[in-house]
């Protein structure tokens, strides 16, 4: 018994569809992959409201850091008009000699409060302007009643609303604010957008390039750091004059290890070999 040319054409068809319950099951994957990636964009907001207030580490100690002058910053030929001063507080930055301009005074510190201050660290070499993009974001909580202070790392690639300039992530924030001449720079123009997204308010920055982190970590010393696990970074950035992508081999064994500032840098930066979660616990 033979079988005709269309009778075996439809056949094939049948045989090249996929079965239903495998579209049934792709289906259910995509609702999940859907649902779950919004709802853990919801928690991750609820997270961030409230966990300033949840985690109590020991209290830590008050470094001086050195008030350099630094002229006014100058803005980009494009004319973008600024939006409305923010009374934020004129804080210190530590980098290679130059500071950056810094908000007007905020309003005293009433006592019993909780202090909020944002940690900012840019990868800046060579001491060419403020305007970078801001890789770590840090907020240090102090509540002053039971003395304790818990902190909160915001991812850098986080999408978000920049006030005045659309959606971006977060740590363009800063860059814009040096670029279009924002009222107290970029600092204040990420501070704004912390509060508006996260409603955190900010009372202090610190902004920190890595000739200033290792000039801190040397001035105290070196510091100590448990190192969970054996972190080994083969891809670690070591730009050269003649090479700028080049790279070379970090190595930290676990347990208790006395760094100095470059070595700290060196930690804090690695991501190769985790992840940006790990290196934000690091941090």
């Amino acid at each position: 018994m033979s079988i005709s040319a269309a009778q075996q054409h439809t056949a094939r068809e049948e045989r090249s569809r996929p079965p239903l319950w495998l579209k049934l099951l792709i289906g259910v994957f995509l609702v999940i992959f859907v649902v779950g990636g919004l709802y853990s964009g919801y928690l991750f907001y609820a997270t961030v409201r409230e966990i300033v207030a949840g985690t109590d580490l020991p209290a830590l100690p008050v470094i001086q850091l050195p008030s350099i002058n630094l002229p006014n910053a100058q803005a980009d030929e494009e004319v973008v008009e600024p939006l409305p001063e923010m009374g934020m507080v004129a804080t210190p930055v530590v980098g290679a000699g130059e500071m950056a301009y810094v908000p007007p005074p905020a309003p005293p510190l009433v006592e019993g409060e909780r202090t909020n201050i944002l940690l900012l660290g840019i990868d800046r070499r060579g001491g060419k302007g403020w305007g970078y993009r801001t890789d770590t974001m840090i907020i240090v909580s102090v509540d002053q009643v039971n003395n304790t202070v818990s902190m909160l790392s915001i991812p850098r690639d986080l999408y978000l609303e920049i006030p005045g300039y659309g959606e971006d992530r977060i740590n363009a924030a800063n860059g814009y604010g040096y670029r279009y001449d924002y009222p107290g720079g970029g600092p204040a123009l990420l501070m704004r957008t912390i509060e508006q997204n996260f409603e955190i308010p900010i009372d202090y920055y610190v902004m920190v390039d890595f000739d200033g982190f290792t000039q801190v970590i040397d001035t105290l010393g070196g510091i100590d750091v448990n190192v969970p696990r054996t972190l080994h970074d083969t891809m670690y950035p070591d730009p050269k004059p003649g090479d700028p992508h080049a790279y070379k081999t970090i190595h930290f064994d676990a347990g208790w290890q006395h760094l100095d500032g470059k070595r700290a840098l060196e930690y804090s930066r690695s991501r190769m070999s985790t992840s940006d979660f790990a290196r934000a616990a690091r941090q």
